[in-house]
């Protein structure tokens, strides 16, 4: 019973480290994203202060200018969307790992009681 209990508890060991480990892959995409729209804002910002400067007049360089910034700042999001994706897919294969643990512990306890239930006193 008491190697059950422990296998379980290395098992919920692990589960909280993925589960912190995932959090931190979170955090920091969410830091990363909230960083490029600041810096889109504060760039689209500067592009409307230029057109209204200009009368209009630098509007294909801003347009241009803002094309081009906008398809960066997409292509670093799906970059890191990509990287989420391959975070939370090797999270994946670990929870079913450790479920299958968990089965394992669960059939152990199952047959533990089994054997208690049946033996004579």
């Amino acid at each position: 019973m008491a190697g059950i209990a422990k296998g379980a508890a290395g098992g919920a060991h692990g589960i909280a480290g993925i589960t912190l480990a995932m959090a931190e892959v979170v955090g920091g995409i969410r830091v990363a994203i909230r960083d490029l729209r600041a810096t889109l804002a504060g760039a689209l910002v500067s592009w409307a202060i230029e057109l209204a400067c200009t009368v209009g007049a630098a509007a294909p360089l801003v347009a241009a200018q803002a094309t081009a910034k906008i398809a960066q700042v997409v292509r670093i999001v799906a970059s890191m969307l990509r990287a989420l994706g391959k975070a939370l897919s090797s999270a994946l294969t670990w929870r079913v790992q450790l479920r299958d643990l968990f089965d394992g512990f669960w059939r152990a306890l199952n047959e533990l009681k089994k054997s208690q239930t049946a033996a004579p006193n």
